[in-house]
């Protein structure tokens, strides 16, 4: 039985493009502040930022599977994109599955990040594409905590998608915000 290698995404470098993207839950427009917040710590970065059309749709799932994955193939094919990252989770995104081109992924590696619900994608890039992915900080949930991401998120962040070392990560501190 033949397998493919492994492919790894090129390293982030500051002044790349990120995408920012909603596969699953509606709620980057439901909570624009935080969503806002995490863009502009990443322009503050040196980044340069794309929006996915649906990423700011507000419901149960962001626009019907096909709008949400045709958001992910059109960061996949623009070459300028050298990370795509979720807004958060959610419990949909297996429904993107069929639409996803991941013969394309696999010809146009890039980070991608996200957690929760993205396993599924994660696990889909894995065996379709090959790619190595990354399981980490969202938009919402880490990149858009106030007033800026916890240091040992950018610090693992970094040090995983600009550096290639994943590692022990230690905690030292930790948020019990919460939003009704």
């Amino acid at each position: 039985k033949r397998t493919m290698k492994l492919i790894f995404p090129p390293l982030l470098k500051r002044g790349d493009k990120v995408g920012f993207i909603s596969p699953s839950a509606g709620l980057a427009g439901k909570f624009k502040y935080r969503a806002k917040r995490g863009i502009k710590w990443f322009e503050k970065q040196g980044f340069r930022v794309k929006i996915g059309k649906n990423f700011w749709k507000i419901g149960y799932i962001a626009g019907k599977p096909e709008e949400r994955a045709s958001d992910l193939n059109k960061m996949i094919y623009d070459e300028d994109i050298k990370a795509i990252i979720c807004a958060i989770g959610g419990v949909n995104s297996i429904q993107l599955l069929r639409y996803i081109d991941f013969k394309g992924f696999r010809k146009n590696p890039k980070v991608f990040v996200g957690f929760s619900d993205i396993t599924v994608l994660h696990l889909a890039f894995y065996k379709k594409s090959r790619v190595s992915t990354f399981y980490g900080p969202m938009l919402l949930t880490q990149f858009g905590e106030y007033p800026k991401p916890f240091d040992y998120t950018i610090e693992y962040f970094f040090k995983a998608v600009m550096k290639g070392k994943i590692g022990e990560i230690r905690v030292t501190n930790y948020t019990d915000q919460f939003l009704d």
